[in-house]
């Protein structure tokens, strides 16, 4: 047989067997079942990567609270009572002046502190409504999380100069004045908001843990501590933010409220 006609044939057989392989891939990749942003999911059935909607609900409420001098925490946004405002750490909104809060798409709003509570390390500030960024409701346990350990919860910030992140961690015991964490946080974390998979508001987030080692204090970053929802005085929280919240709303009506 020709050497050429040979190469031909072989070439043309490569050829078939490609096409065929690349088929075979294309109806394989086409019969497994996509989420409606096109993304695969996992032979069970379950989108591994991917927070589920009420957290990511939480996620997105979370701002950066940029203080007078210059240094920020973080904190979240709700609408309550007609009112926007921001929870977060007490030590966060220390200084005199107005509050710079900065949402996830750089957007930024004006905002005053009108609650305090020192002995508990919370506060709140006013402010007025985001164009993209929708206020979570304000919404506390039915249940009593005191004693649950190895709870998974979740929170979100920006720690030090990095962007947004969102951390899960575990209950791992408890104080009096505190739910104690086994997760990750560092400076900038300070006033996280602390949620359960179902979006309740389980407390701020305002320390890590500084432990003793030889006489020298360590710092241990994958202790954290939390204020508690069941500490704060709700109805003097409550009696705070209609007395003295401002009605901020940027647009003509309402904004849809999670």
């Amino acid at each position: 047989m020709n050497k050429r006609i040979m190469i031909f044939i072989i070439s043309f057989a490569i050829g078939i067997i490609m096409c065929t392989m690349l088929y075979s891939h294309t109806m394989i990749s086409e019969a497994v079942p996509k989420y409606p942003d096109g993304t695969p999911s996992t032979n069970d059935g379950v989108k591994s990567t991917s927070l589920s909607i009420i957290e990511s609900k939480t996620r997105e409420a979370t701002v950066k609270i940029i203080t007078p001098s210059g240094g920020h925490g973080s904190g979240a946004l709700y609408y309550y009572a007609g009112k926007f405002i921001a929870l977060t750490a007490a030590h966060v909104t220390s200084e005199l002046g107005v509050y710079t809060l900065i949402d996830r798409w750089g957007e930024e709003r004006f905002a005053t502190v009108i609650y305090v509570d020192s002995k508990y390390d919370f506060s709140i500030l006013s402010t007025t409504s985001f164009t993209k960024t929708t206020p979570l409701q304000l919404k506390i346990p039915l249940y009593d999380i005191r004693n649950i350990v190895d709870k998974t919860l979740l929170f979100s910030g920006y720690p030090s100069s990095l962007p947004l992140l969102t951390t899960r961690g575990r209950v791992s015991g408890f104080r009096d004045d505190a739910i104690i964490m086994h997760s990750a946080a560092w400076m900038g974390s300070s006033g996280s908001n602390v949620f359960d998979n179902s979006g309740n508001f389980i407390g701020i987030l305002y320390a890590v843990s500084v432990g003793d080692f030889i006489g020298i204090p360590t710092l241990m970053e994958d202790v954290i501590w939390v204020t508690p929802y069941y500490l704060l005085d709700w109805d003097l929280i409550r009696k705070s933010i209609k007395t003295r919240g401002r009605n901020g709303l940027k647009e003509e009506t309402n904004p849809s409220i999670r």
